[in-house]
């Protein structure tokens, strides 16, 4: 069984964390799992194309994992492409990033690149989300 949790008990073990070891520690932490697994994705697919990874990066530190999961890829040497899908994005996460090699076009400027992607990384919102939010439209 998987077992689920509230909103509220989400928040409450993050608080708990970010206190004990920061934000970004938390982000750099989950990029790691989101790297590895889709490492692990892309293995299964077997494809003798080279792989090609797009991240769709929103605010917050949702679009933080993902970015900092792009960059763990892009030194893997696996080609990648953030395109971001809200005015801000986290500043440190795409400095990594960029660092790292991978470019972030605005999702107008990219959209067409989803469709060579290999694996595409829903780095948008988490539980930050809101309804009524800004949600882009993905072609």
């Amino acid at each position: 069984m998987i077992p689920v949790y509230s909103v509220a008990q989400i928040r409450a073990v993050e608080a708990q964390e970010k206190s004990k070891r920061g934000e970004t520690s938390l982000m750099k932490q989950a990029a790691a799992h989101l790297a590895s697994t889709a490492v692990a994705m892309l293995a299964e697919g077997h494809s003798t194309e080279p792989a090609f990874v797009v991240g769709l990066i929103g605010p917050g530190n949702n679009g933080g994992d993902g970015l900092y999961a792009l960059a763990e890829l892009q030194q893997q040497k696996i080609s990648t492409l953030a395109l971001q899908c809200h005015e801000q994005i986290n500043a440190e996460a795409a400095a990594a990033y960029q660092a790292a090699g991978g470019t972030i076009l605005d999702l107008s400027d990219g959209d067409g690149e989803l469709a060579n992607a290999s694996l595409v990384i829903d780095a948008i919102y988490g539980l930050g989300y809101r309804a009524g939010s800004d949600v882009p439209s993905v072609p």
